[in-house]
């Protein structure tokens, strides 16, 4: 590898390294302190199959390998934070590593090393790929799969066969919705041997066997272990699409088009018009066409979960095919550096690789911009609640969370307990059983609402109980 792509390689390190000790109260901190939950439940139980949170949440498909890798190694080193994140990071620099590898063996190094700076940069790609949740690290996983997918394909090594095996099934074992990498990989086999060559190879169903077996069963089996249901995960949350979400212009324009979720949260504008460009550029080779079935993979996974595409991590899977895409691109402009290249002449040349120069520039200067923003302990009250519920109630306690959020509170004071979302609910579930639950809850925690103003009855009940602390962050009070 060259030396201009480990100075990539550093700038990717450097910036996923901004903020890296914080607690878990940036962007997205109900899904960190989520998996965070799980992964310190695993350090104690180390089953596998029996991933468990501290208050009731009715999705254990979320959780799995991922949390259980960071519990195994909790179990030695101590469970942190910060040890999440660098379990998040290090997968994601492994996976960067062969990113280049594999783009540099497909089409060329000056588009790998592109590729691998928009990458780098892009702030969904630096947020998840060090957050304390399993998101980036599927991602990574399908990568190095791809890379030894192709190698494999290349030379018939039965090394990286093996290897192509071993990492799709911790892909699928990370998130199912990874299976979306076998399109582009087994297109690239068809276009190298043949359709009906891969169709009589044993190797082809072998692939297909080992890879999935363990993550199907894993995934049908841990709803029944958690006391879920099959498959819950997708059906209770109405993840799949369906006619009438197709048919409805908002999904696609929200999904696809400048005025959703691309163009800004995940490619900063200008990278969106360097990725459509990208995609109308031609290659010289079939193969290299791999890009694009990569990109028409990720939207094909969009499509079929449209329902569920809420949150901006479940795009990521898009980001390293959109980048190479982009990279190829913007290769292809600064590559044509004679005017006889260009058509219209000169002038052209200028202007095109100036524009495209702009571009580039602006997507690093925006993605800072954004960063910043992104990166911010926006929730940081949740931990000072937390501690006050910490200091006063023992282990083995059990407490009452209010927010608008989910297991923060319950996650950083390191107890068990219910969540729930509305004040509503709460004075409901607080009057009515509290005969049952006497001495079963101590404490009350309360944040994200101004509750004497939005509700005087629940706000006289904690105060004829006693209010442990009230200040701008929220309300302690005991039960």
């Amino acid at each position: 590898m060259s030396k201009k792509f480990w100075v990539v390689f550093i700038l990717a390190l450097v910036v996923r390294l901004w903020g890296i000790t914080n607690p878990l109260l940036d962007e997205h901190s109900w899904r960190q302190t989520a998996s965070a939950m799980v992964a310190r439940n695993y350090m104690e139980s180390l089953n596998l199959f029996t991933p468990s949170v501290d208050f009731e949440y009715p999705y254990p498909n979320a959780f799995g390998l991922y949390e259980f890798a960071v519990g195994v190694i909790a179990k030695i080193t101590g469970f942190s934070d910060l040890l999440g994140r660098m379990v998040s990071l290090l997968v994601f620099l492994s996976g960067f590593i062969f990113f280049y590898k594999l783009v540099k063996h497909v089409w060329d190094e000056d588009s790998a090393l592109w590729a691998s700076i928009f990458y780098a940069i892009l702030p969904v790609s630096v947020i998840y790929s060090r957050a304390f949740q399993t998101d980036g690290s599927m991602v990574s996983m399908t990568i190095i799969f791809l890379y030894h997918f192709v190698y494999w394909v290349n030379n018939k090594k039965s090394g990286y066969y093996i290897l192509a095996v071993l990492f799709a099934g911790i892909a699928f074992m990370l998130k199912i919705p990874a299976i979306f990498i076998l399109l582009p990989a087994l297109w690239y086999w068809c276009v190298k041997d043949g359709l009906w060559v891969i169709l009589r190879d044993t190797r082809l169903y072998i692939l297909l066997l080992l890879s999935l077996a363990l993550p199907v069963f894993y995934h049908y089996y841990v709803p029944i272990a958690t006391d879920g249901k099959i498959l819950n995960a997708f059906t209770e949350q109405d993840k799949w699409g369906s006619i009438n979400t197709w048919l409805n212009p908002r999904f696609w324009i929200k999904t696809f088009s400048p005025f959703g979720n691309l163009f800004e949260y995940q490619y900063m504008h200008a990278g969106y018009i360097l990725l459509i460009l990208g995609l109308f550029k031609k290659s010289e080779r079939s193969t290299q066409y791999l890009a694009h079935i990569w990109f028409l993979s990720t939207c094909i996974l969009f499509i079929a979960m449209a329902e569920g595409m809420h949150h901006e991590y479940y795009y990521l899977p898009m980001m390293p095919a959109a980048c190479v895409l982009i990279g190829r691109f913007v290769t292809g402009v600064l590559a044509k550096s004679e005017e006889r290249e260009w058509k219209a002449g000169k002038t052209a040349m200028i202007w095109g690789k100036g524009l495209v120069w702009f571009l580039v520039v602006y997507t690093c200067i925006f993605s800072t911009v954004r960063l910043y923003d992104r990166l911010k302990l926006s929730n940081y009250r949740y931990l000072v609640l937390a501690r006050i519920a910490s200091d006063n109630t023992v282990p083995g306690d059990k407490i009452v969370a209010v927010t608008k959020s989910e297991p923060e509170i319950l996650y950083y004071s390191n107890r068990k307990g219910i969540h729930i979302r509305s004040l509503t609910e709460a004075l409901w579930f607080i009057q009515t059983l509290k005969d049952e639950n006497k001495g079963k809850y101590k404490i009350v925690v309360i944040s994200d609402y101004e509750v004497k103003t939005q509700s005087p009855e629940l706000y006289r009940y904690l105060t004829s109980h006693g209010i442990i602390a009230e200040s701008a962050e929220g309300i302690v009070a005991k039960l």
